[in-house]
């Protein structure tokens, strides 16, 4: 331990010599992302020329909507060994992920950002608009929001009545109103059974209480990687409680990360909320 306490200040000092002298310029030149959301916009908003580390999510179709774009990147797990010796002048990362990398690179000069969680259409502008002004892209930003506005009038419902939904995860959960998910069910009409039980983040559901509440669709995620909790959700149970047309699977990576993914997930359930009357 006394090792550890002594070793970690040297070596951020050391290394924050080493690095002052490549202190990111006003536009970047060798980017890093360690995070899935962060890959995501980056590959939108910046040329593949100046990207040289995505985080190892990057290239799973499960879970991003660029795999393909992401193939041939040097791949990272948010580790700072893995970073450095790519020398970037400009990090991007999640809110809550690889918080000792975060800490330790600030701590020697390397520009970090830090991308908070997507709850609603609005912070997914703001993050644009964060990673578009720290690669010099501001336009580029700016016309990602504004197709994504369009887009979002076309799907829009004002209908009085809201049919019930249920957004049911792995294990049994489903996301809290405040959640990106439920911020989609509203925008197109829809009620949230979870806001009929008050929960604001995510809470355990038993497909019991599913079954009994009677919701009108249940939301799922299409089948993932193999697991126990993925086959919570495609339980027999529901197969024999609702029929086909009321349990929609929409792949977890159109709403996993706010960005113009979500557009589909949105135009997926509009199509469905037409056929309710």
């Amino acid at each position: 331990m006394l090792f550890r306490s002594v070793f970690f200040p040297i070596l951020a000092i050391v290394l924050g010599f080493f690095f002052k002298s490549t202190a990111v310029a006003s536009v970047p030149e060798r980017i890093v992302s360690t995070h899935l959301c962060a890959d995501q916009l980056l590959l939108l908003l910046e040329s593949k020329e100046k990207i040289v580390s995505l985080s190892y999510f990057s290239s799973d179709p499960n879970f991003s909507n660029f795999s393909s774009e992401a193939i041939g990147f040097h791949k990272n797990h948010g580790l700072v060994e893995e970073l450095l010796p790519f020398n970037p002048d400009l990090v991007i990362t999640g809110e809550y992920s690889a918080l000792p990398t975060t800490a330790m690179l600030k701590r020697i000069g390397i520009p970090v950002i830090q991308l908070p969680v997507s709850n609603n259409f609005n912070e997914i502008f703001l993050n644009i608009r964060r990673v578009a002004a720290a690669v010099g892209k501001q336009s580029l930003g700016e016309e990602l929001i504004e197709k994504f506005i369009f887009e979002l009038k076309k799907v829009s419902s004002f209908e009085e009545k809201k049919p019930v939904a249920v957004l049911y995860w792995p294990n049994g959960y489903t996301p809290g109103n405040n959640s990106l998910a439920a911020e989609v069910l509203r925008y197109v009409g829809f009620g949230n059974l979870g806001q009929r039980y008050g929960t604001s983040s995510a809470s355990y559901m038993a497909l019991e209480q599913l079954v009994l509440s009677q919701p009108d669709i249940v939301v799922i995620p299409q089948r993932g990687s193999a697991s126990l909790a993925s086959d919570v959700p495609h339980h027999r149970a529901l197969r024999l409680m609702f029929d086909e047309g009321r349990i929609v699977k929409i792949p977890d990576r159109l709403w996993t990360c706010g960005g113009p993914a979500v557009i589909e997930a949105l135009q997926i359930l509009r199509h469905i909320r037409k056929k309710i009357r």
